[in-house]
């Protein structure tokens, strides 16, 4: 498991929620909600090795959500199995009974499903009797008195990682029998037993389903091969083994194992194969942009799923508040009412839910009681004292100051500098810019009497120096 760590501030202070496309083709939950700027912690693991993408997002209180991050580029490399360890019988052991098992001990450091393949015979090194074989023991039949026997175990992942263990030796005992005689057996052999139980009967198109055989057995030998027939034209083989189905349908799958002797048993089990969940459309908000604070209007939300099924839907109206509706018909409009107390710009967003899976959100901004300037953003009141004295920049998200002349005309700060930037005439919807360190003199008659009476001083100072008052 590996720990990934990200933040994210939000302008208006509000607590944030995040979510991580792991690069997989799997995107998390949404995590949260978090104070503003807190670095946060998510945990991942990745069941195949390889190269991956991950980027993160995130999302206000309101469900307006950020774009995905810069990605970051990880490798995972896959690490063989360990050295397979040995238990029984041990190296170099005599005396051994003509009945033992093979037994070791094996891991692997990424987690993965690990298989065996068993070497064994009375010449080293020993030739390959078994392969793909997940139990942790081995049954070689019944053995030989006085021979020494050669054994080794080679553990793979299924990425083709392996390791190898050393070749063991052991001897088997003297005969029972007081003649010497060596034990040779010519009891009739016993069938092996296939057995499907632990496979999944169920599954999903275009989905990996694991087929298992390792509860087979044979009871007087060992198993040499598992074959696999998927009812769907395709074969495969190995103790643990996993397959695709590309259609749906229902289908009978059959095991056939083989022993030492070459004698065959089998077992079958039906697997139905469906197709997964779909989530929902991205949903169509329907409804007005501009309105009026306390005034109520009338909205809509519509989404279809694949599958037919009822829809649930989740809006959230931008001013903290929201609704969840009733599981509805597939298709079916779902009608809303929402006003709004305060001017603003209002992001409303909309998700659907199947119950089981969850739509792309969708979005529409709804502008209450503003007063657009151009391109640039818009004025509103934003402490409801009947002043428009707030200025929302479209270009940055941010609002800065405005103030209202007595001509009505307007000062824009358009960059949230403290500065005048622009002067607005809302009348014939004129707009100017301002000169950094201009000052603006809001009526002419003010700035004439200014002049006039700085004329004055002047002239009464160059009558009082040439009456020699100075």
């Amino acid at each position: 498991i590996y720990y990934y760590s990200t933040s994210a501030t939000d302008p208006d202070g509000d607590d944030v929620y995040y979510q991580f496309d792991w690069g997989d083709n799997t995107i998390s939950s949404w995590l949260g909600p978090y104070p503003s700027g807190q670095l946060i912690q998510a945990s991942k693991s990745w069941s195949a090795p390889g190269g991956y993408q991950l980027k993160a997002s995130a999302k206000d209180v309101d469900g307006k959500q950020s774009g995905w991050s810069l990605p970051l580029s990880i490798e995972m490399k896959n690490r063989a199995p360990a050295q397979p360890g040995i238990v029984s019988p041990q190296n170099g052991a005599s005396s051994i009974q003509t009945n033992a098992n093979l037994s070791w001990t094996g891991s692997d450091p990424d987690g993965d499903i690990v298989t065996y393949d068993v070497f064994f015979g009375i010449s080293n090194p020993p030739a390959k009797i078994v392969d793909n074989q997940s139990a942790f023991s081995f049954h070689p039949g019944t053995l030989q008195y006085l021979t020494t026997y050669y054994w080794k175990i080679i553990a793979w992942d299924p990425f083709g990682g392996n390791t190898s263990s050393p070749a063991w030796s052991f001897t088997t005992k003297t005969s029972d029998d007081s003649s010497g005689q060596q034990n040779n057996d010519t009891t009739e052999n016993n069938p092996p037993v296939a057995n499907i139980s632990l496979s999944e009967p169920f599954g999903f198109v275009d989905a990996a389903l694991v087929f298992n055989g390792s509860m087979s057995f044979d009871s007087d030998g060992y198993l040499t091969k598992w074959s696999w027939n998927f009812d769907d034209g395709t074969t495969g083989s190995g103790e643990v083994i996993t397959h695709i189905y590309q259609n749906v349908g229902s289908y009978t799958v059959t095991l056939s194992v083989t022993d030492d002797k070459s004698a065959t048993g089998t077992d079958s089990v039906k697997v139905k194969i469906t197709t997964a969940n779909r989530p929902p459309t991205k949903p169509r908000i329907n409804g007005t942009t501009i309105g009026t604070k306390n005034k109520t209007y009338l909205y809509s939300v519509q989404s279809t799923d694949p599958e037919n099924d009822f829809l649930q839907y989740i809006v959230a109206w931008g001013d903290r508040s929201s609704n969840t509706s009733d599981f509805l018909p597939n298709g079916t409009y779902c009608s809303l009412l929402h006003s709004w107390s305060s001017p603003g710009k209002y992001t409303i967003t909309a998700k659907a839910t199947d119950n089981a899976t969850l739509s792309e959100m969708t979005s529409l901004d709804v502008f209450i009681d503003v007063f657009f300037v151009n391109t640039l953003g818009f004025l509103f009141d934003s402490n409801s004292d009947g002043l428009n004295d707030s200025f929302y920049i479209n270009s940055t998200g941010d609002i800065s100051s405005a103030q209202k002349l007595t001509n009505g005309s307007y000062l824009l700060d358009t960059n949230g500098d403290g500065s005048w930037n622009y002067l607005y005439n809302p009348t014939t919807g004129s707009l100017g810019t301002i000169q950094t360190g201009v000052t603006t003199i809001e009526n002419r008659w003010f700035f004439i009497v200014i002049i006039v009476v700085a004329f004055a001083i002047i002239a009464c100072i160059v009558y009082l120096y040439k009456k020699n008052y100075f």
